[in-house]
């Protein structure tokens, strides 16, 4: 895998990132579903607060946020390679930024509001439980496929950016 993506990285920057947004792309449609199919399974009793979260929760939640954030600053590692950086680099990372947070809150309700207490139940993996109450079986399946594209992509638009840094 790795020696495919390096060949797609010698290719040039052009071919490595439309592999990159066809990665993404493949990776955001499970999740752009959960959202869309997923309000309708949604409870409004499981989305009230019944306590604020501890110090340590909120640290925890924090962490979780910074990872989701980070990596936007990669892209300025191959602005050389970009027509007019100066206007599509920072429309990028706003827009970008806008929609990660976004599709946070919008999984965070949706999630919740599916699962309410039972969410605890399944801290390693409630997007999975919340596709298995939409579609079942096959929705996990599909989630876990894109989990692992997603990872693929991610170590592409490494080995796309590292070597311009």
């Amino acid at each position: 895998m790795i020696a495919f993506m390096m060949l797609v990285n010698i290719r040039g920057a052009k071919e490595s990132v439309r592999f990159v947004e066809i990665g993404t792309i493949i990776k955001f449609l499970p999740l752009l579903s959960i959202i869309i199919f997923g309000f309708s399974h949604i409870k409004t009793v499981n989305l009230q607060w019944e306590q604020l979260p501890t110090l340590k929760a909120f640290g925890e939640t924090a962490l979780v946020l910074f990872f989701a954030f980070a990596g936007f600053e990669s892209a300025l590692s191959a602005s050389g390679e970009i027509k007019n950086p100066k206007r599509t680099i920072p429309t990028g990372i706003l827009l970008g930024g806008l929609l990660v947070f976004s599709t946070y809150i919008l999984l965070k309700v949706i999630v919740q509001g599916v699962l309410g207490p039972q969410i605890s139940e399944f801290k390693s993996a409630p997007l999975a439980a919340v596709a298995n109450v939409i579609v079942g079986a096959p929705g996990v399946t599909l989630l876990v496929v894109a989990a692992a594209i997603s990872g693929f992509g991610s170590v592409n638009g490494d080995v796309l950016t590292s070597p311009r840094l």
